[in-house]
């Protein structure tokens, strides 16, 4: 049940522009810049179960082809929003607070950001003064309900929302039609969960993670750019990439058994990185894309892809 915290590094110009989900088969390498692009400031002492803080940006959850993109629908990922704020702004389908703790805190921008964003779950943002106008661009602050349960209190419970429709369930449970996605989701499943477990939703994805996290490679070099399919070149291929390619090809795996699950994109950044303060500098080698599940009674679960080979060189550390 350990979740260690995924590599880091997309396209950061990639992914401050609004057609981010393109990374998947642009010939854009991920960017390990330790440039500066934010920083955030916690107002209450959030530690993450995952050992990891999301800032999530903006959502894929429809399927166009072989890759998620945004969605075109007006009812479904309504936990993000698209604009700025110049006054309070909710999201229009907040997070439960079971199983979540309220966090609060300000996030000031160095470079131009095509949308807002905040930690995991956001349900409020609102406009602040810029602390320093010479240094930032804008600045703003955010309300969220941050996952606090245990992932090993997750397994037990039914997958989705009984809210949905069953329209809104089977999109958020498309998954590519090559039978490769199914037949691979469920060997996992059969070969490394007890019987008991192998019909549990969490349990089928966090096997699947598990998996991956053994069996894929990090390295920015291996770009499966100028293919069909990027993800099935990726994972029935040479399995080596980074996190675009990671989370594709957990969220079609878990789509393959009916678990509804999409990509969120942001920042991630380490616990270690806050050093006990209450200030993270987030970097443009910290731009990230993850796979998210949806647990019933819980809403959507962070459960990232931690490869456990990189290829790639130690990037370069933050001047103080």
């Amino acid at each position: 049940y350990v979740v260690n915290p995924g590599w880091a590094e997309i396209d950061t110009v990639g992914l401050l522009a609004a057609s981010a989900s393109e990374r998947l088969d642009d010939d854009q390498s991920p960017s390990n810049s330790p440039t500066p692009m934010a920083v955030v400031v916690l107002d209450d002492d959030y530690s993450p179960p995952s050992g990891a803080y999301y800032f999530r940006q903006e959502v894929w959850s429809q399927v166009s082809g072989p890759r998620l993109v945004r969605t075109t629908r007006t009812d479904v990922d309504g936990d993000v929003v698209d604009d700025f704020p110049t006054m309070e702004l909710r999201v229009r389908d907040p997070a439960t607070a079971n199983g979540r703790t309220r966090v609060q805190g300000l996030i000031a921008v160095l470079a131009q950001h095509t949308y807002p964003f905040a930690l995991e779950s956001p349900i409020r943002y609102q406009p602040a003064p810029n602390p320093n106008p010479q240094r930032f661009l804008r600045a703003w602050r955010f309300e969220s309900l941050s996952q606090s349960i245990d992932y090993r209190r997750l397994t037990g419970h039914a997958s989705g929302d009984p809210r949905w429709t069953p329209e809104v369930r089977a999109y958020f449970t498309q998954a590519p039609t090559d039978p490769r996605y199914r037949e691979l989701a469920q060997r996992i499943v059969n070969q490394r969960l007890p019987q008991r477990l192998r019909s549990d939703p969490f349990a089928q994805a966090l096997a699947i993670k598990l998996y991956l996290d053994h069996e894929l490679i990090y390295s920015t070099r291996a770009r499966h750019a100028g293919v069909p399919d990027p993800t099935a070149d990726f994972l029935f291929g040479n399995r080596t990439g980074y996190c675009v390619h990671f989370a594709h090809s957990a969220v079609f795996l878990w789509r393959s058994l009916g678990i509804p699950s999409r990509i969120s994109a942001g920042y991630h950044s380490d616990e270690s990185n806050r050093r006990g303060g209450s200030t993270i500098l987030l970097r443009g080698g910290d731009a990230h894309a993850w796979p998210e599940l949806y647990v019933t009674g819980y809403g959507w679960i962070v459960l990232d892809i931690a490869a456990e080979r990189n290829l790639d060189p130690p990037g370069q550390g933050t001047d103080e």
